[in-house]
């Protein structure tokens, strides 16, 4: 079946890992156990980045955690706000200096914004894009978030990486040196 890309995705298809992930957070929830809810549903919107509902439900545990600026973060994109999502958001926006490209950052989607579960969604992290002059990712699903002015937020990994490996390679060869010295002089003495 090929599916039209205007159509929103829905929540109602999910699959058996997904369903048992949500089981596993209800069951840690009517146990009180809210941090081990809050670190699946975590583990859930990386495996399920589409999925807003997640996120829905990961705002709601953080608003009985007490966390309203991370509640806020996670109910940016839902559907059914009400007064008290919406001064968590305004809470959550004031956090990020009410600069989209902070809040687009902050959001950490991992798929495009054509992907997401509702059109609602689509269409705020379209807006934040567009006022921040972030370009979407084209192609894959999964990935960082919108580059923002051209540049990834993880750009300077790479750089990183090369240094660490520079430096363990030159320690190598300095200590391999080294040993070879130190035994040629045992040997000769």
């Amino acid at each position: 079946m090929v599916e039209d890309s205007s159509t929103p995705r829905c929540n109602h298809n999910r699959g058996v890992g997904q369903l048992k992930g949500l089981e596993k957070v209800d069951h840690a929830i009517s146990e009180g156990k809210l941090g081990i809810a809050r670190d699946s549903l975590h583990g859930l919107i990386i495996t399920y980045p589409r999925d807003v509902s997640i996120r829905t439900r990961l705002g709601d545990v953080n608003h009985q955690l007490g966390y309203s600026i991370e509640a806020g973060r996670y109910w940016f994109l839902d559907d059914d706000l009400n007064e008290e999502k919406e001064n968590a958001i305004a809470a959550f926006k004031r956090s990020c200096s009410e600069d989209p490209a902070i809040i687009l950052k902050r959001l950490k989607l991992r798929c495009r914004p054509e992907d997401l579960s509702t059109v609602r969604a689509q269409q705020v992290v379209q807006e934040l894009i567009e006022l921040s002059g972030a370009e979407p990712k084209s192609g894959a699903s999964k990935g960082p978030a919108p580059e923002v002015n051209g540049k990834s937020s993880n750009s300077w990994w790479g750089a990183a990486c090369a240094i660490v490996f520079l430096v363990v390679l030159s320690l190598l060869v300095i200590g391999f040196s080294t040993v070879v010295r130190w035994l040629s002089s045992w040997i000769s003495q």
